[in-house]
């Protein structure tokens, strides 16, 4: 009985599946040729994968585990599955031993379930979604690479300033808890205050951020995180009652007090992006959000980023004439080139407007990865409007990384992200500029936000507007 790659024999076939059966594990090289697709110096790409190979895996009905070998002149790729369908070309054994006394770059991911591959009903398009999800292992390695070369060029940032003592800390509070005191809840209390009302609360959020910012790659590299902007913009904080201490805050920017008194060129997201004129009438009628931070000790809990966001509601129930959230939410540097330009590409396909962003022009535009080593487009599709499936991806790719939390957030809310600008001033972080339509957001959000608030007027604030149209894409 005569095989070929294309043709395995009935026998081979029967064998494989048995193997897989009783529990075993097989590995296979599904490339049809030799890996000898040259994309760039030294990287070598599979030829094309073997259809067979990609049926027999959906017959088999396993978990598949991708692995990637990082290879140079005489790499190999290959997907680690439980099944093998048909005896592959002689040349693997000899690559494997000719690396003896070398070290190989290996990244393995996480298996993929039987129900993700049913999730795929076209062979083609299953196959081109295994090989990305193998070849988008390879993007950490290349880019580790890229960053000891860049090592020796990054600026070492300055010492961060002092803290401010926790006493003058707790005495500012207590002086100004009255007029700006949003609510109180469990151990939190959350005010909104102008900077000239708490200077050493002020130079402390200052200081929070830059700390909690350089940690996730981040930062302005300066010894204090604060601007111009805050001078005039209102700051939400969020103060831990036990611990007489900063928990978290955000800045939040009144946009028709902002352009009466500044224009245009007062708002933040203005040093980002050129904006149109015409965006005024957008900005009149928005709250600018910026410089969110979450101190390390409360990030783990789940009501720190709840009561934030409760805050912004109760801003929002308390100033009428508001109907747009907008803000740049962060992307940190330190994720490859190839999972920002996943997400960028993610978010162009199922959360972008391109009405509005025809208002905006990035200032240092990202221009995502050339799609050589991976097929980002079927990860996209694959993924449709479900967060999840691409931040598992991102997860998979990026070890101890995933997608923004506030990215993800907005996003599940209805938000749309409206342009992207590459930030030099904030580590060359990637900012996706985000604007929310309170009108177009889930009432369950708001709900949830509201129930102890026992005031049925809040759900009719945020849904009296709903008649009237939400963001177009």
């Amino acid at each position: 009985e005569k095989a070929t790659p294309d043709r395995p024999s009935v026998s081979g076939v029967r064998n494989t599946l048995r193997h897989l059966g009783n529990g075993h594990c097989i590995g296979f090289f599904p490339s049809a040729t030799d890996s000898e697709h040259y994309s760039a110096p030294g990287i070598i790409i599979d030829g094309k994968w073997n259809r067979t190979a990609i049926k027999l895996i959906r017959t088999a009905g396993v978990p598949v585990l991708p692995v990637y070998f990082h290879g140079t002149l005489h790499g190999i790729k290959y997907v680690f599955s439980r099944m093998n369908p048909v005896k592959h070309k002689p040349f693997i054994p000899s690559e494997v031993t000719s690396k003896r006394n070398r070290v190989i770059s290996v990244r393995i991911g996480k298996p993929l379930s039987v129900k993700e591959q049913g999730g795929i009903k076209d062979i083609d398009l299953f196959g081109r979604y295994l090989r990305a999800r193998v070849f988008s292992l390879s993007a950490t390695i290349r880019h580790k690479g890229k960053k000891q070369g860049k090592l020796k060029k990054t600026r070492k940032p300055a010492p961060v300033v002092d803290a401010v003592e926790t006493q003058v800390l707790k005495d500012e509070f207590e002086r100004i808890k009255s007029d700006y005191e949003l609510f109180t809840t469990k151990n939190f209390t959350l005010l909104c205050a102008p900077s000239y009302a708490i200077p050493n609360i002020f130079r402390e959020i200052g200081r929070l951020r830059e700390i909690t910012f350089r940690e996730v790659g981040e930062g302005t590299g300066k010894s204090i995180d604060v601007d111009k902007y805050d001078f005039y913009f209102l700051h939400l904080i969020m103060w831990d009652n036990e611990e007489s201490r900063i928990a978290g805050a955000y800045r939040l920017g009144p946009g028709d007090e902002i352009i009466s008194r500044f224009g245009i060129k007062g708002f933040y997201i203005s040093s980002l992006f050129k904006i149109k004129k015409s965006f005024a009438e957008y900005l009149s009628k928005s709250v600018e959000l910026g410089r969110s931070f979450i101190v390390k000790d409360y990030q783990k809990k789940v009501i720190p980023l709840f009561l934030l966001w409760k805050g912004i509601m109760i801003f929002l129930l308390k100033h009428h004439s508001y109907r747009y959230l907008i803000g740049p939410v962060s992307i940190s540097n330190d994720l490859s080139k190839f999972s920002k330009s996943l997400i960028v590409d993610y978010i162009r396909r199922w959360f972008f407007s391109s009405e509005l962003a025809g208002y905006i022009k990035p200032r240092k535009e990202f221009k995502p990865a050339p799609d050589r080593f991976t097929d980002r487009q079927v990860l996209v599709d694959f993924s449709e409007r479900d967060i999840d499936k691409i931040e598992k991806i991102i997860i998979d790719v990026e070890p101890g990384y995933r997608m923004p939390v506030l990215l993800k957030k907005y996003l599940e809310i209805n938000g749309k992200i409206i342009g992207f600008n590459i930030d030099p001033d904030f580590n060359n972080c990637l900012d996706g500029l985000m604007i929310l339509d309170l009108y177009d957001t889930p009432l369950e959000f708001i709900a949830g936000l509201s129930r102890e608030m026992n005031d049925p007027l809040i759900l009719e604030r945020f849904s009296a507007g709903k008649d009237m149209g939400s963001l177009k894409h």
